[in-house]
């Protein structure tokens, strides 16, 4: 091998195991990242204002998580891409291996974030970000005012507006025409997200016919299958975002990079992997260590008995290479296993 190539394609048989548990990895970083900036927000603004901007968290969070733990650095990696010892690659039409740049990073981050801040946004409603145009002022005077609508006094809402004086008349004019373009702006998008599922619902519904029970959201689903299938055959791209991005996963070979750099001989290589080979074969796909009290489930796959355990109460009772239902009282200890 060249010593100018640092990674070897993943098998697609055992890939998808390591790629699923990096995955893993930083939904479980990027959660907690999320509950910490919930905390701050919420001592900050309070909970009746965060609780409007939960896209808005959502989006800020995974964009924090990924910026910092990707970074400038070469080669790219998220926190659980190196707990898995995997390295981002792009792969041309025409051409070897290259690293990541950080334009195609921008790409692949704004594929995998806007999409689902701006449907998430779209559900919620545009029009909650006006209270983030409106002064703390303008927010007290909108909720009392809602509170007397509500009541049904409407002349006492009049007075209380009138006894502001002629300077904070002026200064809410003013506040009012600065805060006019943005409001119309979310109303704006509000009108087109409902025209956009009225759109939908008439597709539904007029364009094919009944028979068909055909629905968006099916379509949606099915093409959501087809790409998972996708990387289950080929392992590779687990998100749409990284197809679009062109973002490959590889595994790094440092111990063959040593190898090609101290001219080691042939047949010490070949011993080495079979080493290699017997060592990987004693190792659990759950933490991705040496097997610690090996324990078998229903299916045949071994694991370390806490890992399995462990996963069967946290998660769904199956196993995490097959999805075999396996229940904790089904998983025997394996004893004097090599």
């Amino acid at each position: 091998m060249a010593p100018s190539q640092a990674t070897d394609a993943f098998p697609a048989a055992g890939a998808c195991a390591e790629l699923l548990l990096a995955d893993n990895k930083d939904a479980v970083y990027g959660s907690e990242l999320k509950n910490l900036l919930r905390e701050v927000l919420e001592r900050g603004c309070g909970a009746h204002l965060l609780s409007q901007l939960l896209p808005e968290l959502a989006a800020l969070s995974s964009l924090l998580y990924h910026a910092l733990s990707i970074g400038m650095q070469q080669p790219g990696q998220t926190l659980g891409e190196e707990f898995c010892d995997v390295i981002r690659v792009t792969k041309p039409v025409s051409g070897s291996v290259a690293p990541v740049r950080l334009r195609r990073h921008a790409l692949w981050l704004a594929c995998a974030v806007l999409p689902r801040y701006l449907t998430a946004r779209s559900q919620s409603g545009w029009k909650n970000l006006s209270h983030l145009t409106r002064t703390p002022r303008e927010r007290m005077e909108l909720q009392l005012r809602l509170r007397q609508e509500a009541a049904g006094a409407a002349a006492a809402a009049t007075a209380v507006s009138t006894t502001d004086g002629s300077e904070g008349s002026q200064h809410s004019s003013k506040s009012r025409v600065a805060v006019l373009k943005p409001q119309r702006l979310l109303q704006q998008l509000d009108r087109v997200v409902s025209k956009l599922k009225a759109m939908g619902t008439w597709i539904e519904n007029d364009v094919f016919p009944a028979s068909f029970e055909f629905s968006l959201a099916c379509v949606q689903q099915w093409g959501a299958h087809a790409h998972l299938a996708a990387f289950y055959v080929f392992a590779q791209y687990l998100h749409l975002a990284k197809r679009i991005a062109n973002i490959q996963q590889e595994k790094k070979l440092r111990q063959q990079e040593a190898r090609a750099a101290a001219g080691t001989s042939h047949q010490q290589s070949e011993g080495v992997s079979v080493g290699n080979s017997r060592q990987a074969r004693r190792k659990c796909a759950l933490c991705l260590g040496e097997r610690v009290s090996p324990a078998v489930t229903p299916c045949g796959h071994v694991f370390c008995w806490e890992c399995i355990v462990g996963w069967c109460q946290k998660n769904k009772a199956e196993c995490p290479l097959c999805r075999q239902e396996t229940h904790p009282q089904q998983i025997k200890c394996v004893y004097n296993y090599a």
